[in-house]
């Protein structure tokens, strides 16, 4: 697995009491000049890329304002392999408030400069922005989400990128809120850059069961993982070798993301990826030790 850090959560996720995340509280210039000091903690943790929200891609600014943060990148061994909440809250994707002429020049531009920064996975979460208003005709929010995503289809087909699906828990959204419904929209759209993700904290926070990635692993290219109540992997309550137990049963060994809140960055970034790679190898050589038998 190549191990990724969140280094802003998702806009729509509340903080932990008594915890936050390195951006917070940060205007774009500020995390701009921050980036170098967060890559290096990374670098030294031993993660293999970072993972950037899509507000920090400035799509509907000048190429001008967004160039430094193309600079920052270019002396560090890490990249910003894979890019979250793509879409703002406020350019709504569902619903009657849409403007298709807005959101193609968005996301042409958003996957013009992930592009640019050597990305490779963008992922369509973003809760407000696809949220379907009160009134609204869930079957029309339907088919508004599948033409956005031909539009990413399209695009990231001109860039060799992929497009993951984010189910979202029920606390954040109200449509593609499981992993099924993430597939049925993948197979709808039968693209082969679109794929789904899967988030550990909305999937059990909704009650369901991990076995669920058993069904979608033949699609699965992205997942962010935290402990309980968006904590640091070892300070909650879940059992990560039975999270990493129904990875492996999925066949999954590709990117995963720490996308929790903590208190010092420094250490829980360290500790976070301490735990994930303990408890992998952990189950592995269970694993390994019961088919043996």
């Amino acid at each position: 697995m190549r191990y990724g850090f969140c280094a802003g959560l998702a806009p729509f996720i509340k903080d932990t009491e008594g915890k936050s995340n390195p951006w917070a509280g940060l205007d774009y210039k500020e995390k701009i000049e921050k980036i170098p000091y967060i890559l290096d903690i990374l670098e030294q943790c031993g993660y293999d890329f970072i993972e950037l929200e899509g507000g920090m891609l400035l799509a509907e600014a000048l190429q001008e304002e967004f160039n430094p943060l193309i600079d920052k990148f270019k002396s560090s061994r890490l990249k910003p392999e894979v890019f979250s909440s793509l879409i703002p809250g406020y350019i709504k994707v569902v619903g009657d408030q849409v403007d298709p002429e807005r959101v193609r020049k968005y996301i042409n531009a958003a996957l013009d400069r992930v592009k640019q920064l050597d990305g490779k996975i963008v992922v369509l979460g973003s809760a407000d922005s696809r949220m379907i208003p009160e009134g609204f005709s869930k079957e029309d929010a339907w088919e508004q989400i599948k033409d956005l995503v031909y539009l990413m289809a399209d695009k990231a087909e001109e860039h060799n990128l992929e497009i993951a699906i984010e189910p979202l828990s029920m606390a954040y959204s109200n449509l593609i809120n499981t992993v099924d419904e993430g597939l049925a929209l993948i197979k709808e759209i039968n693209r082969r850059e679109v794929k789904l993700m899967a988030d550990v904290c909305h999937i059990l926070d909704d009650g369901a069961d991990l076995s669920c990635l058993q069904r979608v692993k033949q699609w699965l290219i992205h997942v962010h993982i935290a402990d309980s109540d968006r904590l640091c992997p070892g300070e909650g309550e879940w059992d990560f070798r039975e999270i990493f137990s129904r990875l492996e049963s999925a066949g999954y060994g590709g990117r995963i993301s720490v996308e929790c809140n903590y208190t010092v960055f420094e250490e829980e970034a360290a500790q976070a990826i301490r735990v994930l790679k303990e408890k992998m190898v952990i189950n592995s050589k269970i694993t390994g030790a019961l088919d043996g038998e």
